[in-house]
């Protein structure tokens, strides 16, 4: 008893012109991917852009009301802290400035590159509560 074999054409099979191809109306179930969309571009960030440790610790000065002589050590400890963390590879979770996940590591010749990514609230959701702000009497 022999039996006839229908001929089918695979992806494999198919010529690099039509690789790839959908074709409507030939009852092709493909789905394209959605292209991904990108919420907004950051832009490069010059030197007068980047806020620095001086910077940093003047503005903790500034709307925590401590001396500058106690705000160094407490700001200069957090950044060592959150330094050595990130090193480690862990991610971080803090409130008002969101999760930092470590995406990826790499070890390069005279540098460790940590590529990050922060996820944060929406800024009505964290302006709301701030919490410096001062009780009403």
């Amino acid at each position: 008893m022999a039996t006839s074999r229908k001929k089918t054409t695979t992806a494999s099979r198919r010529s690099s012109s039509t690789r790839g191809r959908t074709t409507a109306g030939r009852g092709s179930s493909v789905a394209k991917a959605p292209l991904p969309k990108v919420v907004k571009l950051s832009a490069a960030t010059s030197a007068e852009d980047m806020l620095r440790k001086k910077e940093l610790i003047e503005r903790v000065v500034e709307r925590s009301g401590v001396k500058k002589r106690d705000a160094r050590p407490a700001v200069e400890a957090v950044l060592a802290l959150l330094g050595e963390t990130l090193a480690e590879g862990r991610d971080v979770n803090l409130p008002p400035l969101g999760k930092l996940r470590v995406h990826r590591i790499e070890e390069k010749e005279n540098a460790r590159i940590i590529v990050c990514k922060l996820r944060r609230n929406t800024e009505a959701k964290t302006a709301a509560k701030d919490p410096l702000a001062e009780t009403a009497d």
